[in-house]
This record gives structure tokens, C-alpha cells and sequence, in this order.
């Protein structure tokens, strides 16, 4: 292996739960499958790549014939480590371990690369916003983790929910003393070992005196088992989108925007609608709706939840008024839907909403439904 490339080790040996696909084939979005996604995230950077695959390892390799596999013979009695172990690990340099039925951004794949921790885990401090309206089982079999200080202090699934602070996402760095004592580990492979989940790994290498650093993704990350979590990841939010466009589109052009989060509002409103305020002087603005509901790969939503038109800048009672009624208007109390607010447009002459399947059908074709008239 070539000493400057990072080495990837993705974890896709057990079978999935849901279907008799393989997760990792399975879409991420209409033409994209979960591997595409994490083979983009690295795309920024040269890597040598091993995927350990147990059940289903022909379906995998032939959609994706170029990459190196290895089969877990015995995918059905062990764990994620178990399967770890079966790869070919490095010695020195730099090696991410993945499991390969979660999404992450290239952004989170920088963040890693640049630590210099000799172990670094991801973890999503806002993890139970993720799972509202789910089982209490799956909170309770998630990987948990426990922070104190700045510092990890504990990982695994044995960790209450309720005494948590954090999730382990499934996706780990080593370097240094951390690859040592890896191999190390594999050379011993203990029953215990073998069957157990990364976190119990990760825990093991902790209390054995190995430093952790960790990097918070904060929600941006998806899991494959919750299509809910999985289209706010792909999609973004109305706020998000508009955002990322903002920086690419050379044709039109979208307005500034203030965007926060219900649970800043609910936290401190007066905050902001002074930052409204502030953002906006003496003009006419428009609260509009920005739930993680909106649309998904499912549904549409445009139109469903309530924005509010030509609001008095300068009032801050006509600010709290409007962002209220938008906020009311969401199906549930998530914290982490959004609001947006914008300049009122005047003098419009067509307005619409435009999709990428039809409405009745799902068909595949491009539909505007505008209004040249009111």
C-alpha cells in the first residue's frame, strides 16, 4: 500500500433485518445506492479499501467488481469486531474503520483524516432527536456513549439511554499506538472479542489506557434502518437546500435567509427575533416553513405547513406571531425542524413548486405547478 494512501476497512458482513439486499446495495435515494455515498466521501483522497462482507458476498462483488473483498465465513456467529479482524490490517499509517449501512458527508471524512489522535470516534451528541417515534428498543440497542469533561469516559450498548450522552455512529480512526494495540487484539481473538460490537472494542483499547478523541456530527450522518433519518440526510431541509444552492446557482438568485431551529426558539425566542430584526430592517419579510418533514422520498409536503406572508420587520409582536403560527403548524414537536425567514418578493408575476416525480404516480418526469393569475 502506497505509505501516503489512508486505508478503509468497511464492515457489511451481517445480513440485513429488512430485505434479502445487501444494505449497502440498497438506495439511498432514487439511482443511488448506500456504497456510492461512502465511496464519494472519500473520493477527496487516495485510500486502499477492503470490504468484509459475509452474507450475500456475490450479490456485492458483482455490482461493484473493482474493490477488494473479504468474506467472513462465519458473518453468522460474530460481530462487527469479529469481521475487522478478518481484514488485512496496516501497522502504521492510517486506517478508518466503517460499518457500511450508514451515510456521512466528505466534510465528516476531512474532519477525520486531520486528527491526530491515535484513536478517533464519531459520535452524534443529538441522537435522540434522531430517534423520536421510534421503539424504545432501538434506543436501548443503540451504541451509547458517555462523556465527562471534554473526554469519553465509557462506550457500548450496555449504557442506559436515560444515562447517555452521545451515540457511536459506526465509524472509527487508528493511527499510532492505536493500530499496535488493534493488532495486538486481533492476535489474541478472544470469543469475546470476536462476537462484540466496534464500541466494545473502542472501550477495550480505552480502558487499556488508549487516549480517545472524538468528533460530534451533530445529526448529520444517516442510518440505513430509518428512511425518515436517511431522506433528511440526502434531501436537507427547505433552509438546507436553499442554502447549498445559494453558492452554485449562476441563473437566479435566492434571497438571504435567517434559519433556526425550534429548539432555539423554544430556548430563547426573544434571541431570535433580534436576530430577525437585526437581519432585516425596515422591510417586509415572510416566515415559510422548514420542517425535516417537508418532503422525503416518499411524500411531498409543499404547501402542508403554514408561511406567513408580509410581516412587519420593525414589530417584533408580528415576528413572534408569525414564527409561532409556523411552528404550530408542524405535525410534530421535533426540535430540530426549522424555520426560515426571507424577504417578502413583490411584484411576482408566476410563482410555483416544482418536483422531480409525478404526484399520483411517483413517475420520473419533472412537473411545476405554478400560478400566473393571483
Amino acid at each position: 500500500m502506497n505509505s501516503n494512501q489512508i486505508k478503509i476497512i468497511l464492515l457489511g458482513a451481517g445480513k440485513s433485518v429488512r430485505s434479502e439486499l445487501h444494505s449497502a446495495l440498497k438506495e439511498s435515494g432514487y439511482g443511488s445506492r448506500v456504497l456510492d455515498w461512502l465511496i464519494q466521501a472519500f473520493s477527496d483522497v487516495q485510500y486502499d479499501l477492503q470490504f468484509v462482507v459475509g452474507y450475500n458476498l456475490a450479490q456485492v462483488e458483482s455490482r461493484y467488481p473493482g474493490y477488494r473483498y473479504i468474506h467472513n465465513v462465519n458473518w453468522d456467529s460474530t460481530g462487527a469486531t469479529g469481521s475487522l479482524f478478518c481484514a488485512d490490517l496496516p501497522i502504521e499509517g492510517h486506517l478508518i474503520v466503517s460499518y457500511s449501512d450508514i451515510l456521512y458527508r466528505k466534510s465528516l471524512v476531512s474532519r477525520i483524516i486531520d486528527s491526530k489522535n491515535d484513536l478517533t470516534v464519531v459520535i452524534d451528541s443529538s441522537w435522540k432527536d434522531r430517534y423520536q417515534g421510534r421503539l424504545q428498543e432501538d434506543l436501548e440497542l443503540s451504541e451509547k456513549v458517555n462523556l465527562a469533561n471534554g473526554q469519553i469516559t465509557r462506550l457500548g450498548q450496555g449504557i442506559h439511554a436515560d444515562a447517555a450522552d452521545a451515540e457511536f455512529i459506526g465509524l472509527v480512526s487508528f493511527q499510532g499506538g492505536a493500530l499496535e494495540l488493534l493488532n495486538d487484539l486481533k492476535k489474541q481473538k478472544t470469543d469475546i472479542l470476536e462476537k462484540s460490537k466496534i464500541s466494545f472494542l473502542v472501550e477495550e483499547m480505552r480502558v487499556r489506557g488508549l487516549t480517545l478523541g472524538y468528533i460530534d456530527v451533530s445529526g448529520d450522518w444517516a442510518e440505513l434502518d430509518d428512511p425518515r433519518d436517511l431522506a433528511h440526510f440526502v434531501l436537507g431541509t427547505k433552509a438546507q437546500t436553499l442554502d447549498r444552492l445559494a453558492a452554485v446557482v449562476s441563473q437566479s438568485k435566492i434571497l438571504d435567509q435567517y434559519t433556526f431551529r425550534v429548539k432555539s426558539w423554544n430556548a430563547n425566542s426573544d434571541d431570535v427575533v433580534a436576530g430577525i430584526m437585526e437581519k432585516f430592517t425596515n422591510t417586509r419579510i415572510v416566515a415559510r416553513s422548514s420542517a425535516l418533514t417537508e418532503d422525503g422520498f416518499a411524500s411531498a409536503n409543499a404547501g402542508a405547513y403554514d408561511s406567513i406572508l408580509n410581516i412587519d420587520s420593525s414589530s417584533a409582536d408580528a415576528i413572534r406571531d408569525a414564527i409561532t403560527k409556523v411552528i404550530n403548524s408542524y405535525p410534530d414537536t421535533n426540535p430540530n425542524n426549522q424555520v426560515l425567514v426571507q424577504p417578502m418578493l413583490t411584484d411576482v408575476r408566476i410563482s410555483g413548486v416544482g418536483f422531480t416525480r409525478t404526484l399520483s404516480k411517483g413517475a420520473p418526469y419533472y412537473v411545476v405547478n405554478y400560478d400566473d393569475q393571483t
